[in-house]
């Protein structure tokens, strides 16, 4: 379906230009955020392992989110 011609549930209108810039960010946060816990609990993981401690994980979730970042094919470096 394009997105000029969506519908909401109940109205039967066009989605709005906002509505759908917001509905485009909230989805691109939400596969940040959830590349960088992914990349938090694996760091944390492995702290515990190796006997370092745990806030030193969030160094993990940053890694995998600037991989994110920069890999992403739509992103701010291509």
């Amino acid at each position: 379906m394009d997105h000029d011609t969506e519908s909401g549930p109940a109205t039967g209108r066009s989605r709005s230009l906002g509505a759908r810039l917001f509905g485009d960010l909230a989805a691109d946060a939400g596969r940040l955020v959830a590349a960088f816990a992914i990349g938090a609990a694996a760091g944390a993981v492995l702290c515990l392992y190796f006997g370092l401690p745990v806030i030193v994980g969030l160094g993990g979730g940053l890694v995998v989110l600037g991989l994110v970042l920069a890999l992403m094919p739509n992103g701010p470096f291509f």
